[in-house]
């Protein structure tokens, strides 16, 4: 799957900020089927609501309520000074803001296999480890449960004709 490039920006943007609206799925649903054109696929990138590395991550470190923050869907997460609710919607549910106007084309999962980006610290000590570790994300990516495990979820999603 080739990334969106850089004049097509705004579409991956505008993707992403409809997609964190999702309660309001058939007002966003009519935005999006405006603002997409018939001849371009676009991408949608959003959080899993359990990631296997961050909860046992959590776990051995006894941070037992971060291991289990997406479990309900809802979260707040400080941000510095501020506290942000962040959603975690499901497969399902993110597919059914895109319908009926819109039909995935695919769906992988990133960060099975890798870890998050806050463990970069120690495996930049292991480059062969991390190495290995892509190498197992980009075999098993497309397997749906597995991509339901990981951090993200990468979906390809085209207009349908009408």
């Amino acid at each position: 799957m080739q990334m969106c490039k850089a004049k097509n920006a705004s579409h991956i943007r505008t993707a992403s900020t409809a997609a964190a609206e999702y309660p309001k799925a058939k007002t966003t649903n009519r935005r999006l089927h405006k603002i997409f054109d018939t001849t371009r696929p676009f991408i949608v990138c959003f959080s899993n609501r359990f990631c296997f590395l961050e909860t046992l991550w959590c776990l051995l470190r006894g941070r037992f309520r971060a291991a289990f923050r997406r479990l309900s869907g809802v979260a707040l997460v400080k941000c510095g000074e501020r506290t942000v609710k962040v959603e975690y919607p499901t497969l399902r549910e993110v597919m059914s803001l895109f319908s009926p106007s819109f039909h995935m084309r695919s769906c992988i999962g990133l960060g099975i296999a890798v870890p998050s980006s806050y463990l970069e610290p120690i495996l930049r000590k292991y480059p062969r480890v991390l190495c290995l570790l892509r190498h197992i994300d980009r075999r098993i990516c497309h397997l749906p449960f597995v991509r339901a495990i990981g951090d993200h979820m990468l979906l390809h999603f085209e207009r349908l004709e009408g």
